[in-house]
């Protein structure tokens, strides 16, 4: 989370700049003579709302400029805040791009931001002054919906696919330039006051921001984004100034180190020297790339034969190795002729043409010997890079041949997964279905066993009445039994009686038909005086199988 603080000094004596959101006065300062107001930008991102400079904690500043170097300049500090209390966070519809490739032009920049372009209001260019390749932007979209649409879509968005750089965006709250001069400040009055409105350099048209986007380019010059992105070059429609990318400093490929570089004349390898780490001689022996050239002084080293070649030649006459003079002594000898009288120039002239055959041949050899080292270094180049392509082929064949046989083992992996799939599919139908039937029986099984509660419970509920009505008849029957028994016992005895009176009346008959008359009445006499006996009924049973059977009846016996 960031607050930042923008605060301008003006090194010209005219300057027109743009109001981007609400202007406030400060203490005894009037709007146009002193602006003194905060710019507070936060990431969309951010749950944290910024207060005043003096409740925040400067982390960074950094430094920028606009302006034709050549007509005016604006110069300041941009300060980033980074918020001591949390708070709730508030949008607003200007941001600020940090960072943006000075090879990314203004037109490439509306160009990238095209989408946009019928929301945007106002874009102003800010030359980075730590980095020369660098510029900031800053861009008031019309509405906060926007301005969070905006960063969505292009925070961390890369600017070209070629370059690693990204946008990175911070939403601001307001602009604001302090004066630090005597001179005064002209803005661009409000619209709302204005009677007439400028006009664009390019089209003519009115500058007006509520139709169409504006762009301050880092001349300070505005205009309609449409015109400058119609623009051919990078420079200025009105001044014709541009930000050229200034070249960076080379340094080993390897190391990364600024000391002592040789670069190879044949691919442009660039490697520090013998004195740091040797990655000059170390890219000699993987390459077998045999010159060298220091880019500090220009000399070409052979490392075959291990001394300097970059001023030796063949003489025509004896054939040995002979060093032409540098081009710093050429450049002298010539100097010293221009300053020669004209008697001496016009000696020159005679001595050059005497000498003007010598000259062609030492022209010819020298561009013979150019042909013999360009015609090896080529071959040597020539079988480097063959060996490379060979070295090349036979990688990409292996890697060919290892791919095709993954390529077989996924294909005969893959069929097989597809034929272990349509089992499971087949497998899982045939569950499915089974599943189906169990879930049916189980519903029958459900339903059957609350049957069964509930006529188990019936039953245990019947169960307890049997049981008390069988131990009521139970005893009952007991009861009986023993009745039963009693009268069985009773009805022992009287037949027991009874037999036991007819074997006595038996022999009394008898006795009486052999003793005659007189004994019987005498006998009757006796039974005259006796008792009575009765013999009480039997007890009447209810049976099932003897339900015709009649009882017995009463029988009494005197």
């Amino acid at each position: 989370m960031f607050c930042i603080q923008v605060e301008n000094a003006i090194k010209s004596n005219t300057c027109r700049e743009e109001e981007w959101g609400e202007t406030k006065e400060t203490k005894n300062t009037s709007l146009l003579e002193n602006q003194s107001e905060q710019l507070v930008g936060e990431p969309v991102s951010g749950v944290e709302r910024f207060g005043s400079p003096g409740e925040q904690s400067c982390t960074e500043h950094i430094e920028f400029s606009a302006g034709n170097p050549l007509l005016e300049t604006i110069v300041g500090e941009l300060h980033l805040y980074r918020s001591v209390e949390k708070g709730i966070y508030q949008m607003s519809h200007v941001l600020c791009v940090l960072a943006v490739p000075a090879y990314f032009t203004a037109a490439d920049f509306c160009m990238f931001v095209g989408p946009f372009g019928n929301h945007i209001r106002n874009l102003r260019l800010l030359r980075d002054s730590r980095a020369c390749n660098r510029y900031m932007v800053l861009i008031q979209l019309d509405t906060l919906e926007n301005a969070e649409n905006f960063y969505r879509e292009y925070e961390g968005k890369l600017f070209s696919s070629i370059g690693p750089e990204c946008c990175r965006i911070l939403s601001v709250s307001s602009v604001v330039f302090h004066n630090t001069t005597n001179s005064k400040v002209e803005t661009f009055p409000d619209v709302d006051t204005t009677l007439e409105l400028p006009t664009c350099p390019v089209c003519l048209e009115r500058l007006d921001s509520s139709v169409s986007g504006l762009i301050t380019s880092l001349c300070n010059h505005t205009l309609h984004c449409s015109c400058l992105s119609k623009w051919g070059d990078n420079s200025c429609p009105v001044c014709r100034y541009c930000q050229e990318p200034v070249p960076e400093s080379n340094s080993c490929q390897r190391c990364g180190t600024t000391q002592s570089l040789w670069m190879c004349l044949i691919c442009g390898h660039v490697g520090c020297g013998r004195y740091v780490e040797f990655h000059a001689l170390v890219h000699f022996k993987e390459s077998n790339h045999t010159f060298a050239m220091e880019l500090e002084s220009g000399r070409v080293w052979d490392y075959v034969g291990d001394n300097y070649v970059h001023r030796l030649i063949v003489n025509k006459t004896d054939g040995k190795l002979v060093e032409l003079p540098s081009l710093q002594e050429e450049s002298r000898e010539r100097s010293q002729i221009g300053a020669s009288s004209s008697s001496v120039q016009e000696s020159d002239t005679s001595y050059k043409k005497t000498n003007e055959k010598e000259c062609d041949d030492f022209m010819d050899s020298i561009l013979k010997q150019y042909d013999y080292l360009l015609t090896s270094q080529l071959e040597s180049q020539r079988e480097y890079y063959e060996q490379q392509l060979e070295k090349a082929e036979a990688d990409r064949n292996q890697k060919i041949a290892e791919m095709e046989c993954q390529m077989k083992q996924l294909r005969s992996e893959n069929s097989d997964w597809k034929k272990q799939y349509k089992q499971l599919e087949k497998e899982k139908k045939a569950l499915q279905r089974q599943l189906a039937e169990l879930e049916k029986n189980e519903e029958k099984l459900k339903q059957e066993n609350a049957f069964l509660h509930s006529l188990n419970e019936n039953l245990l509920r019947n169960q307890t009445e049997w049981k008390s009505k069988y131990s009521q008849l139970e005893k009952q029957w007991r009861q009986e039994q023993q009745q039963v028994q009693e009268l069985q016992e009773e009805l022992r005895d009287l037949r027991f009686h009874v037999s036991t009176m007819e074997t006595l009346l038996s022999k009394d008959n008898n006795q009486a038909s052999l003793e005659g008359t007189s004994e019987c009445c005498h006998e009757t006499t006796e039974w005259k005086g006796g008792d009575v006996i009765g013999i009480a009924k039997t007890p009447q049973r209810k049976q099932n199988k003897e339900s015709n059977k009649r009882t017995p009846k009463k029988s009494n016996h005197t």
